[in-house]
């Protein structure tokens, strides 16, 4: 017998946890890095709609890299943990 999993009551949790790494070598100067950046200013207001319709807070932890690694912002960050 097959089941149907209604996707609604599939999460359990109400917490989602988003980590991003960017790239900030050389190799990411001008046109790529104003990609991310259009990419990173534009999914607040996407995942808002998100996570008001799955009712999960959505937390963001983003850090960087070039030479070294480093958070931009997230719970993690604002704890001083690195």
């Amino acid at each position: 017998m097959s089941e149907t999993i209604n996707r609604q009551d599939a999460i359990v949790c109400q917490k989602m946890h988003l980590f991003f790494l960017i790239d900030r070598s050389a190799s990411m100067e001008g046109a790529p890095m104003q990609e991310v950046n259009a990419l990173m200013d534009s999914l607040p207001s996407k995942l808002s709609h998100v996570a008001g319709s799955w009712d999960v807070d959505i937390i963001f932890h983003v850090l960087a890299y070039n030479t070294e690694v480093q958070w931009l912002c997230g719970t993690t960050a604002e704890a001083g943990i690195l």
